[in-house]
């Protein structure tokens, strides 16, 4: 009978924390396994290509982290100053109730399994520090 009562505890106490895994959370771990669509980036890769004022074979792209918490961007820019230094953070913005973190990335080759690559760490990386990766663009900086 104290085996079954402590494996029922165990299973209640798993359970619990999964389901507060989550509470809190700006960017939930649902999101997190289901949203990260790449599907797109070969045709935004392929309209890059196509544009006749790109010249390169490696472009800096603009992105952006968004969450609910200063200090929850202040950790994510911390870590990527430690962790990736050959990305520049540019910006840090308070639009109502949502942090937002602009910055640029290293020279990334136009290369759908770089882009993917570079996307999928920066979408990883976010998730940790509960900030999501809301977008990725191209820079004036890439035009000559």
């Amino acid at each position: 009978m104290k085996k079954i009562l402590g494996i029922l505890v165990i299973g209640i106490f798993i359970f619990t924390n999964c389901k507060m895994e989550n509470k809190g959370r700006f960017f939930s771990k649902e999101k997190y396994e289901n949203e990260l669509n790449q599907s797109v980036n070969n045709d935004v890769l392929e309209r890059i290509k196509n544009d006749s004022t790109i010249t390169k074979d490696e472009m800096i792209f603009s992105f952006y982290f968004i969450t609910d918490k200063r200090a929850k961007i202040d950790s994510l820019i911390d870590y990527l100053e430690q962790n990736e230094s050959n990305q520049q953070i540019i910006e840090l913005n308070q639009i109502n109730e949502i942090w937002e973190l602009n910055g640029r990335t290293y020279p990334i080759k136009l290369k759908i399994e770089s882009i993917n690559k570079w996307e999928r760490n920066m979408w990883e990386i976010g998730y940790k520090f509960d900030c999501e990766l809301d977008g990725w663009e191209t820079t004036y900086a890439n035009r000559e």
